[in-house]
């Protein structure tokens, strides 16, 4: 559902369109802090579901993702880059599916205010819990998330490899950006270009997205 792969040698990769999750949120909009409560209500029982259906795509392995959006002219902007399933048991099936259900404030973005957000965050959690949607809500207009397993890289590396991805792709949302080693990582220079060969293949799939206004 909405996801993309191609698989060969040893990295694979693929694109997760969000476009489901933006359509259910529109549909079942209620104006209530009831839309974004996700255990023990019929309504987060279906976000949930359409959450694990869109990330079934994605591997159980090891390897980074990349939330994105374009613009009305087709050109990408670098929105976020995670990692899992290095030196953890969160793979990146796992890691996106948790994302896309804790994190959920930035896909309900389209409805609503970062401040209408807010208030149904201290109605829902009360009170707890800011900082975290502040960092989802950064996330939002996002319309893909393109992910690249790479199995090759060792958990010695990973810091490095981030860190030149991080440089190289500067995303917007990423408030933590090490400093990247002195010459460039082989792996990471790998995982870049099937990341940029993702989201060339992606963007006729483009979805270009009005978010509800500040308040």
């Amino acid at each position: 559902m909405g996801n993309q792969a191609s698989i060969g040698g040893k990295y694979s990769s693929g694109v997760l369109l969000l476009a489901p999750l933006y359509d259910f949120v529109k549909e079942h909009c209620s104006h209530s802090a009831e839309d974004l409560r996700l255990e023990r209500t019929p309504l987060g029982t279906q976000y949930s579901k359409i959450c694990n259906q869109a990330s079934e795509g994605c591997p159980e392995a090891q390897g980074f993702y990349l939330w994105g959006k374009y613009d009305k002219t087709g050109l990408w902007q670098n929105i976020y880059l995670g990692k899992a399933g290095f030196g953890d048991h969160k793979s990146i099936r796992k890691r996106i599916r948790e994302e896309l259900k804790d994190e959920r404030c930035c896909i309900w973005r389209r409805i609503y205010s970062a401040d209408e957000l807010h208030a149904f965050r201290m109605k829902i959690h009360n009170g707890k819990y800011e900082n975290e949607w502040k960092r989802a809500i950064r996330k939002s207009g996002s319309t893909h998330i393109v992910w690249v397993s790479a199995q090759s890289v060792a958990d010695d590396q990973v810091t490095n490899v981030e860190a030149d991805l991080i440089e190289s792709l500067n995303p917007i949302a990423n408030r933590v950006r090490p400093a990247p080693p002195d010459s460039l990582q082989y792996e990471a220079k790998e995982i870049f270009g099937l990341f940029r060969k993702c989201i060339h293949e992606s963007r006729k799939n483009r979805l270009v997205l009005r978010l509800a206004a500040s308040s």
